[in-house]
């Protein structure tokens, strides 16, 4: 889906990385700094009413634009892996991947 889409859905479920006060663009511009500074897939935050949940955000190129996703896992036990991919991704690579 295009950036627009992504965050659009992901501020309509929750506040992403504890801010409240992001609207759509300020979202848009974090997000693709974001992934320019960490790479093509970093772990996000996000508020949902069950509590925060790590997410992540990625991109992939298509054609002459980017196509971004985001993934929200259904259990804490799938978060903890999700969790344990980005730090194994810090120690390899050195690169922190989000993680500042």
């Amino acid at each position: 889906m295009l950036l627009k889409e992504m965050t659009k859905q992901m501020r309509n479920l929750g506040n992403v990385n504890g801010q409240s006060n992001w609207g759509y663009k300020e979202l848009d511009n974090y997000i693709c700094k974001y992934l320019e500074k960490h790479g093509e897939e970093v772990p996000m935050t996000i508020d949902l009413p069950d509590g925060t949940w790590m997410m992540v955000v990625g991109r992939w190129k298509e054609k002459n634009h980017y196509e971004y996703y985001y993934v929200i896992p259904e259990t804490r036990e799938e978060e903890k892996k999700m969790w344990k991919k980005f730090r194994e991704r810090f120690k390899e690579g050195g690169t922190q991947n989000g993680f500042d």
